[in-house]
């Protein structure tokens, strides 16, 4: 070996290691990542077990801030899963582009096994759990304990997703049935009668009348048989 080339082979050894950054993901790669984070949160939120999700980055409309960092991206708009909207901005820029993403979460939810009229308290037999896609159903009801203390505000069909909206409290009180109007104040609690002049479910406002006073006023379903005035939780009744 000649004088030379053992002088670079031993430069070489001495050479401090170098590793090399990777370069940051493309904008839309990064974009698609935020979708997925957003929408797994989304379903480990409303407890949906199952969840499979599928995110597709379109490309930009209008050209991206030159970022050689990660971008800082943010939900702009999500009410629409099939054209979730996404800010990105580099870090130490005010300038930020745009980009939209197509979104598909599918879920293991509650569909009814049978009709169900409006103003019923749901009976856990006449549900069962079928994997749907959310795209037109956000707010389905993956989960039996979202069922209790609920009633059907409207009917619902077999086969039909169950949701939120379709959903409003169990009737505590009865419009015209007797009630129990408590009232705290400074660690004292007053309880006089009234008459409910309006049926209601569990933190619901209705008018009811102070049978002492003849006074009307709104009150809040503590229980069954039991308000308490909304205008004022600790005034008097």
């Amino acid at each position: 070996m000649s004088v030379l080339a053992y002088c670079l082979r031993t430069a070489l050894v001495l050479l401090p290691a170098v590793t090399l950054a990777a370069p940051p993901l493309s904008a839309g790669v990064q974009t698609e990542q935020a979708a997925y984070r957003y929408l797994a949160d989304y379903a480990s939120s409303h407890q949906l077990a199952d969840a499979r999700i599928t995110v597709q980055a379109l490309p930009p409309q209008r050209s991206l801030p030159a970022c050689s960092a990660p971008y800082a991206i943010t939900a702009a708009d999500t009410r629409f899963w099939q054209r979730l909207r996404f800010s990105l901005r580099c870090p130490g820029q005010t300038s930020a582009g745009e980009i939209i993403v197509r979104a598909e979460l599918s879920a293991a939810v509650l569909v009814a096994q049978q009709d169900i009229p409006a103003g019923q308290n749901i009976d856990p037999a006449s549900v069962k759990a079928e994997t749907r896609s959310l795209s037109a159903t956000p707010d389905a009801l993956g989960n039996l304990a979202a069922l209790a203390g609920q009633r059907t505000r409207r009917p619902i069909r077999t086969g039909q997703v169950l949701q939120q909206r379709f959903l409003q409290p169990q009737l505590l009180v009865q419009r015209g049935q007797a009630v129990q109007i408590v009232a705290r104040q400074g660690g004292i609690e007053v309880s006089v009668p009234g008459e409910a002049l309006q049926s209601g479910g569990r933190n619901e406002v209705i008018r009811v009348r102070n049978s002492t006073s003849k006074r009307i006023i709104s009150a809040v379903v503590l229980d069954a048989g039991t308000v308490a005035p909304a205008d004022a939780a600790n005034a008097a009744p």
